[in-house]
């Protein structure tokens, strides 16, 4: 993992749960209309134009996120204390709170990645690192709309389920010197540009703000799109501060679609 200047706590992963908590609550309000999985009625509808309308089943499989905690603090400001403790020994510093407040230092796309990184860790600096772990289970809705706007709802799932790895190679790739940052931030801007397509592509349906599926994904991919950006124009002289504000902002995306989806399926 490289150290980098991570802002503790930052004011990025503040706003990003206040948009959700906004969309949670009207994605909640509108789940207590559906009367049941058979009912098409009851099925979100997108007022698009052109393209015949059909309503279908769309699945959003289940998702994790594994991650090398750095520790474990009581109260938020002990763990912004530990977080500034631990940057400079190549943590991301993101603070996530859940049943405490866990000082995360990179993600992994499997448990046994993150164990392997975290008792590396523990044996080379003597610290008491662990996994930790985020899960969301798989989600099957009917939505009706045309065949391009389920396309954009699963494309944009997609595409934020594959950011995640992306952005932890191109971290892993500045530690471990195979990639410059020049180059770094040219496949940055690359899943930039695809970020602000996919957001696009959903801002074309019809009625896309008042249903709060696609207004949930439009702003997570929103949030992806502009993260990515602001990597891109970073000017940082380090790479290794660098490597870790991308770490941060994969660890924050991550766990910003872990939570839209354990909303989901709480209908």
């Amino acid at each position: 993992m490289g150290a980098g200047n991570v802002r503790v706590p930052r004011q990025r992963p503040g706003a990003i749960r206040i948009a959700f908590a906004l969309l949670l609550t009207m994605l909640m309000l509108y789940l207590l209309t559906l009367n049941s999985p058979n009912d098409a009625a009851s099925a979100p509808s997108f007022d698009a134009s052109g393209g015949e309308r059909a309503t279908v089943e769309i699945e959003f499989a289940s998702l994790e996120g594994h991650f090398v905690q750095l520790c474990l603090c009581k109260t938020q400001q002990d763990a912004r204390i530990e977080a500034a403790r631990y940057i400079p020994r190549g943590g991301a510093g993101y603070l996530l709170e859940d049943a405490g407040w866990h000082v995360l230092g990179a993600g992994y796309e499997t448990l046994a990645a993150a164990q392997r990184s975290a008792q590396r860790l523990s044996d080379a600096e003597g610290l008491d690192c662990r996994a930790y772990s985020l899960r969301a289970e798989g989600v099957l809705l009917r939505m009706t709309g045309t065949q391009g706007e389920i396309s954009a709802l699963r494309d944009a799932d997609s595409l934020l389920r594959a950011l995640f790895p992306q952005m932890n190679q191109a971290a892993a790739g500045l530690d471990n010197g195979s990639a410059s940052f020049e180059q770094t931030q040219t496949l940055l801007a690359v899943l930039q540009n695809e970020a602000e397509q996919a957001a696009l592509a959903l801002q074309s349906m019809g009625g896309w703000q008042e249903n709060p599926v696609s207004a949930g994904m439009e702003a997570l991919m929103r949030n992806a799109a502009d993260a990515l950006g602001a990597l891109c124009t970073e000017k940082t002289a380090s790479t290794l501060s660098f490597s870790a504000q991308i770490k941060y902002n994969s660890i924050d995306l991550r766990a910003a679609h872990v939570r839209f989806l354990r909303e989901l399926t709480k209908s």
